[in-house]
């Protein structure tokens, strides 16, 4: 769509680009009032991001696609050595660093998480390429440029959320970890008895339990309460192939340390994901 422009006239129904958003005017002769103000929110409804956008608006469910594979080229401006590839969908995904012409970082990952333990479910099982991945140990550089490539598989390529970080280790995830999700679909029944099922988003929950040294306990705590309410990816386990369901694009609804002696203490996360 075309981006917005303060002395054009809008009609009903029409769409436009603005702040990496659509809006639908709501009306006629719709002039001179900007998307995304209050005072014009009677005049514009925000349909969502632009498809470019959708990686980066903190969402999980809008996700950039495309038949094509989907190459995107960031600048930090600020020292990372991680990047978090969210809900993504196809067959692989690169992640590349470049200090000015030089490579200082290339590794490819498969999305390819489907189950095969025997032939019949070689010739027969259903292919799963979809998942979260990460990509750990980026070196440092403060002017670097990292480019991320999600390649399709069968004419798509998709991704939820792009979000290049720090990783802070908090402790060693112990057995009994829990993963599910919340669903915000809806069942309603009318005076008849006919029942509608309405699909919605869905988001991602998990309890952990945790193994820390009582040597750090004090950065732990400092660092926890530092992350209340941000949106942060948690990764219970390295191996996000097989637990999948463990890394999740949310935040810390609790926490809670149990301070077992000098040595040994652990760590209780309960983590909402973000729709």
């Amino acid at each position: 769509h075309s981006a917005y422009a303060g002395g054009t006239t809008y009609a009903s129904g029409d769409l436009v680009i603005y702040a990496h958003r659509i809006y639908e005017s709501l009306q006629s002769s719709n002039t001179g009032h900007t998307p995304g103000l209050t005072a014009s929110s009677t005049w514009w409804l925000d349909t969502g991001p632009t498809n470019k956008w959708a990686m980066f608006d903190g969402s999980v469910s809008t996700a950039s696609a495309d038949t094509a594979d989907i190459e995107v080229v960031i600048t930090p401006a600020a020292i990372i050595n991680s990047v978090a590839c969210i809900s993504a969908v196809g067959a692989s995904i690169r992640v590349q660093m470049h200090d000015g012409a030089t490579s200082v970082y290339d590794e490819t990952q498969s999305l390819d998480s489907t189950p095969i333990t025997d032939w019949e479910e070689y010739f027969f099982a259903s292919q799963v390429l979809a998942g979260e991945l990460i990509f750990e140990d980026l070196p440092r550089y403060l002017s670097a440029t990292v480019t991320v490539t999600v390649a399709e598989a069968s004419g798509s390529a998709s991704i939820g959320v792009v979000t290049l970080g720090t990783i802070h280790e908090l402790g060693v995830t112990l057995a009994g970890a829990t993963a599910g999700i919340t669903d915000y679909s809806r069942k309603s029944t009318d005076d008849f008895g006919t029942t509608t099922l309405t699909q919605r988003t869905f988001a991602k929950r998990s309890n952990q339990r945790l193994w820390i040294d009582s040597s750090e306990l004090r950065r732990v705590q400092t660092l926890l309460a530092s992350l209340r309410a941000t949106p942060c990816v948690w990764v219970g386990e390295d191996d996000t192939g097989l637990f999948s369901p463990l890394v999740i694009f949310g935040w810390f609804r609790s926490f809670s340390l149990d301070i077992s002696g000098p040595s040994i203490s652990y760590c209780t996360l309960e983590i909402e994901g973000l729709t």
